[in-house]
């Protein structure tokens, strides 16, 4: 059965690679786990074999059939041909039965920041560890405050800790891809000050590094009209940070910018 490009498919074909990921879940006897693109198994059967209960989500008919088929013994498996875009994992767990669940998967390039993001709406997640581009483990991981942070970085190490398991060579994949990936463990670990608004804090880091090379003094001009140089009482808890820039901020900065901008936003 061959790949299709348009989904990002390279298919894990590396037990030590399977192991490390299947090892690093720590499951136990019946637990939930949702699987993210199983493709054509090479995560699947390990997982079943550990005695969770296992829910694959696949987008690909014809690898959906094929699962189907190749698992039709398995009581520990059910296999849902969806768009994992659309997938609701907390609506999903409680509709089994479940308080808690873990996410695994070696997730398409493309979809890995709305896969990414969506991790952070669960709460009822335990623990995700997923494979993604090596590129993008090293951002997640930046410490903030460098060059190297982003959006990805302040959301995650607001609401996770985040730990890189292993790098992954192109050889591991069939098709080989045109580079390194990386495998990834997340844990919930919601940070002192980090905003019950998710989506909004979400907002305002895309907004804010979309600009990240202007300080915050000329960020809050031209977004929000405002100056943030004191002589606005609104934006009076930045003035220490009025001449840094996005990327030079800590967690604990941006948790104080995220507040001023709800401010401003109800005033």
């Amino acid at each position: 059965m061959g790949r299709r490009k348009s989904l990002g498919q390279n298919f894990l074909v590396s037990d030590l690679v399977r192991n490390r990921i299947i090892e690093a879940l720590s499951l136990e006897e019946d637990e939930l786990v949702f699987e993210i693109g199983p493709g054509r198994g090479a995560l699947t059967g390990g997982l079943v074999e550990s005695g969770a209960r296992i829910v694959a989500v696949e987008l690909d008919s014809d690898l959906f059939d094929r699962l189907k088929a190749d698992f039709s013994s398995s009581g520990r498996l059910e296999v849902i041909n969806s768009d994992i875009r659309g997938f609701d994992f907390d609506r999903e767990a409680e509709a089994r039965g479940y308080e808690g669940f873990k996410v695994v998967g070696n997730i398409p390039y493309y979809l890995t920041s709305s896969i990414l993001i969506a991790m952070t709406m669960q709460s009822r997640l335990i623990k995700a560890v997923l494979m993604v581009q090596r590129e993008v483990a090293d951002r997640i991981l930046a410490a903030p405050g460098t060059r190297r942070c982003g959006t990805l970085t302040i959301l995650l190490q607001s609401y996770f800790d985040v730990s890189r398991l292993m790098r992954v060579k192109q050889g591991s994949f069939n098709p080989p891809p045109k580079v390194e990936s990386a495998v990834l463990a997340l844990v919930p670990d919601k940070k002192q000050g980090a905003p019950q608004d998710v989506l909004g804090f979400l907002d305002v880091l895309k907004s804010f590094f979309s600009m990240r090379r202007k300080k915050l003094g000329s960020i809050f001009r031209e977004l929000y009209r405002v100056k943030a140089d004191g002589s606005d009482s609104r934006t009076e808890p930045l003035t220490a940070l009025v001449h840094m820039r996005p990327e030079e901020l800590s967690l604990s900065m941006w948790f104080e910018l995220f507040e001023t901008v709800s401010s401003l936003k109800g005033s």
